[in-house]
């Protein structure tokens, strides 16, 4: 990787193999990531931070989770935590399937970040966080690591703690079995498409790995199915429901909201405190929809790719 910044005045800049690299910052204060070697100790560091935050950040503490079950980790993973005074004040999360994914670090941590993780990673496929942070991060791993910064989704982070019922439609709920990974596999690639996902992030272990944990929920209305949601993970208080998607002629029926709102029912009903979503901010349809049955939202969220030029014309299509 070629490694280039600017040195404006009075600002300290230690690039190339310096794991504690400072760009265009000048502080007393130690901005060093603590990383962790596997999913368990990076719970057991970042725990008091990120459940503190259940609902929003959900996402890195269910898969980190999800990695500690599954046993995944090594040099493409990172687990890493921001601390000050002893305490976690942000973390970072990585695996080889996965964007970067920050949490909200505090201003003064970004650059320093990004120049750690770029001595560790090999490259990475983007990032995603709060829009300033993300953006602010991708700006640094720019400068570090001479890539093209290409757009991705604007998303919004919803929350829900009371189901309020949506208007009936026809049809009833069923959960997916093997016999519809066929169909789940081609409405997940549409789903990618619809929502502007690269053709490179789609992995037909996604799939599978839901229909074994019974976590896909099916709407069908005579005898077909023509709409689904899904459970993607969870963490101590709360569930994350995606994948909700309807085909092209089946859309305007009320199946997205009433699929959404059934998996919602039934994961209060196992104990969740709450539920969590997240939406594409330019589809006015989603975000009104979500809001119609209870859901709130708390957080917006971007992310960015990053292209080194290795990736092809069609990687982000």
């Amino acid at each position: 990787a070629r490694y280039r910044a600017t040195r404006p005045m009075n600002t300290c800049v230690r690039l190339r193999n310096d794991p504690h690299a400072r760009i265009g910052y000048h502080s007393s204060v130690d901005h060093r990531l603590t990383f962790h070697p596997t999913a368990e100790a990076f719970i057991a560091a970042a725990a008091p931070y990120l459940e503190a935050r259940e609902e929003r950040y959900g996402l890195l503490l269910g898969l980190a989770r999800r990695f500690a079950e599954t046993g995944e980790s090594g040099d493409r993973y990172v687990f890493a935590t921001a601390e000050q005074d002893g305490a976690p004040i942000g973390a970072v999360l990585r695996s080889p399937r996965h964007k970067i994914l920050l949490s909200d670090l505090p201003e003064a941590w970004i650059a320093p970040a990004a120049a750690q993780l770029a001595v560790r990673l090999p490259a990475a496929p983007g990032v995603q966080g709060e829009e300033s942070r993300a953006k602010a991060f991708a700006e640094a791993w720019r400068t570090l690591r001479d890539v093209v910064v290409l757009p991705g989704r604007a998303q919004r982070l919803y929350v829900l703690r009371e189901l309020v019922a949506p208007r009936p439609t026809s049809g009833s709920t069923r959960r997916a079995t093997a016999v519809d990974e066929p169909l789940l596999q081609r409405w997940v690639r549409a789903f990618m498409a619809d929502v502007g996902s690269p053709a490179s992030d789609f992995h037909p272990s996604y799939v599978q790995r839901l229909l074994a944990s019974d976590a896909v929920l099916l709407w069908e209305d005579q005898g077909q199915a023509v709409s689904c949601a899904a459970c993607s993970r969870e963490t101590p208080q709360g569930a994350s429901v995606s994948l909700v998607y309807t085909p092209d002629e089946c859309r305007g029926r009320g199946y997205a909201t009433n699929v959404t709102a059934q998996l919602t029912q039934e994961l209060l009903a196992r104990g969740k405190q709450f539920t969590t979503l997240y939406t594409d901010r330019a589809n006015p349809v989603t975000n009104s929809i979500y809001q119609q049955i209870g859901y709130r939202p708390i957080a917006d969220e971007l992310e960015l790719w990053f292209d080194d030029g290795s990736l092809g014309a069609t990687a982000r299509s």
